[in-house]
């Protein structure tokens, strides 16, 4: 599908007649719209429209766009009139002459046979084949990894590296703890088996078998009977967290793994920890690794493909989640577990952990297997209310111990959280940078509100921000003020709010740095109510870099580190959050918060921005993956698509 000026002239170029009557219409694409329950699919579509005209001319031909539908209640012959909205105007070369072109969408139901365009001498006409080919295409470009048919494929292509990689001859002794209770024996099975093949053969499991009447269980233990293998039975069900913490007692290990009884783990899983850990010039305190579902005839799908260790995205939800690795020696240094975060005890753990300050390490490979069936919280995550409700306890918990002023609430998705932290009093002082020119007006009321407030404060705030914004964004009190609540946090350096387009499609959903120093924006042209691959347009990133166009930059944390954003372009700010990541300060984008731009915008693709090669050279240096975007997604797609 063309996305520029020139691949759609590439395609279709101008004919003579066309040049001749010096007026041309073509069709680009289409993008979804956002009207509509999102869940419900598709109810319209955006078609893009580019009307070339020849600067000749010496009036501007109008666009018309009549629709022809099925349903007959608009116009007796089943036809309506659609008004074309104009997006922006471009300049082209064609045949040595200057063209300008105008960019039009229009907005057409999915009960919409066919469209007929016209323009002076010029007519397009867009039927139900294009229309099916052109939704196809759309739909191939933001498909992501977790529908994507050929991962199983790609699994085996992992998988035939990884074992080719050698298995450590020494590393420390690796402890797994395993929980279970009434475990079908056919899945009991699987995962004993799936430990017996490790490469690595340092290792101990321990099974906490709260179930120990069960006879088809004991059989089972009994068919996998190994000395590194110890069943502990308990009489009385302690609970996942309860089992757990039983047998840590009596796992020895320098590392302890925890291990669903359901689940499996590929035969290089610990191979690829101790490697990890060898290599490592400080031990790690915590590792985790990728992972994906298995259904009851272990066919894999839904990839979960993991940031690196990243503190907002753990506040939103547990992504690190399976196959939790923690140095056994830390696990003295915090509380256990207790039953008020039973089912998300390992989320609990993490945080703990994650506190101590030691290094964590994440393994970007698909190592574990969750397995999906009737009775897991995979298959029905609703089931398990309690387990969401203790996840936000973790998140609570948390934030107590660190002092943290904020609250958590439940996310609209299973399994998802929002930390609300408390604004700052007195205000923060906030310095205006607008280019080009004014904010807009609504942004200019909502900065006076601001104002008003702080201006009320008897004290005066140390703290100081700077809001980067552009004219077109506008930006409401109750969104500045969130970001605000954000941006005050410790060692923060920019917060970026979402940004929706006029049509209601995200125009900034957060980005990611390329190998080549490019900033690539993710989820562009997605409905607003889209989120995107495992819901990462509504979770909160710390980022290697922010939105220049629109953010707040926390002035204190910037001159620590050499920076005055105070007198700062935009070009300079891109290149201050790679400065600022490097130093260990953190840019957040943050979807709590929605600036929206109050004009049209172009379709086709922006020409991306790109850090300077001083940046990408020496504070993000070689071979550069940004740490918040796996290695195994496409880095030159924003779509979180899987790598070839």
């Amino acid at each position: 599908m063309a996305n520029s000026i020139d691949e759609v002239l590439e395609n279709q170029p101008l004919s003579d007649v066309e040049i001749q009557n010096r007026v041309a219409l073509r069709f680009v694409r289409c993008v979804r719209s956002a009207e509509g329950e999102f869940s419900e699919g598709p109810s319209s579509y955006y078609w893009d429209i580019l009307l070339f005209r020849n600067e000749s001319m010496s009036a501007s031909p109008r666009l018309h766009c009549l629709s022809l539908r099925g349903n007959r209640r608009y116009l007796p012959s089943g036809a309506r009139f659609i008004k074309p909205v104009k997006l922006a105007e471009h300049n082209h070369v064609i045949a040595s002459d200057m063209w300008s072109v105008d960019e039009y969408s229009v907005l057409a139901s999915t009960d919409e046979k066919r469209l007929l365009l016209t323009c002076g001498k010029s007519r397009l006409a867009i039927g139900r084949s294009v229309q099916e080919a052109a939704i196809e295409e759309y739909g191939q470009i933001i498909a992501n990894a977790s529908v994507d048919e050929d991962y199983p494929a790609w699994l085996n292509r992992q998988r035939a590296a990884l074992a080719a990689e050698p298995t450590p001859s020494d590393g420390p002794l690796m402890s797994i703890v395993t929980p279970a209770y009434k475990t079908p024996p056919v899945f009991l099975k699987k995962m004993l088996e799936s430990i017996l093949e490790q490469t690595y053969t340092n290792w101990e499991l321990v099974v906490v078998n709260a179930s120990p009447e069960d006879e088809a269980m004991r059989g089972v233990f009994a068919q996998c009977a190994d000395p590194r293998i110890k069943v502990i039975d308990t009489p009385e069900n302690l609970g996942i967290t309860g089992n757990t913490n039983l047998g840590l007692k009596h796992c020895a290990g320098e590392y302890v793994s925890f291990y669903d009884h359901d689940d499996t783990v590929e035969p290089y899983a610990l191979a690829r920890m101790v490697k990890k850990i060898n290599a490592a010039d400080v031990k790690p305190g915590m590792l985790y690794c990728d992972e994906d579902n298995i259904d009851e005839e272990d066919r894999p799908s839904l990839p979960l493909f993991k940031p690196d260790y990243n503190e907002d995205f753990l506040l939103s939800n547990n992504y690190i989640i399976h196959w939790l690795t923690v140095r056994r020696n830390l696990l003295a240094k915090v509380a256990p577990s207790g039953k008020d975060v039973e089912g998300a005890q390992d989320y609990d753990m993490s945080f703990k952990i994650a506190e101590l300050g030691e290094p964590v390490v994440h393994i970007p490979e698909v190592l574990y297997h969750w397995r999906i069936h009737s009775g897991s919280t995979a298959g029905n995550p609703a089931q398990k209310s309690y387990a969401q409700n203790a996840g936000a306890k973790a998140i609570q918990d948390h934030l107590d111990r660190t002092g943290i002023d904020g609250t958590v609430e439940r996310g609209r998705a299973f399994f998802t959280y929002r930390a609300q932290f408390d604004v700052p009093s007195p205000l923060p002082v906030i310095k205006v940078i607008c280019e080009p020119g004014q904010p807009s007006e609504i942004t200019e009321k909502t900065l006076a509100a601001y104002n008003e407030k702080s201006n009320a404060s008897e004290k005066l705030s140390a703290i100081r921000l700077v809001l980067f914004i552009s004219p077109k964004h506008d930006l409401t009190l109750d969104e500045l003020t969130t970001l605000v609540s954000h941006a005050t946090r410790d060692d923060m350096f920019s917060v970026s709010p979402r940004v929706i387009r006029q049509d209601g499609l995200f125009d900034y959903a957060s980005s990611v740095v390329t190998p080549n120093g490019s900033v690539l924006k993710l989820l562009k042209l997605l409905p607003e109510q889209d989120g995107g691959y495992v819901g990462r347009s509504e979770r909160p990133m710390d980022a290697v870099v922010g939105n220049p166009e629109c953010c707040l930059v926390r002035v204190d944390t910037a001159e620590e580190i050499g920076l005055d954003p105070q007198n700062m372009s935009r070009k300079d700010l891109l290149d201050a959050f790679a400065i600022a990541w490097s130093k260990g300060k953190r840019n957040l984008y943050m979807p709590y918060a929605t600036a929206r731009l109050n004009s049209p915008k172009s379709l086709l693709r922006e020409e991306p921005q790109t850090l300077s090669p001083e940046i990408v050279e020496g504070e993000l240096g070689g071979n550069f993956v940004d740490p918040s975007f796996s290695p195994s997604f496409s880095q030159s797609d924003g779509y979180y698509k899987l790598s070839q």
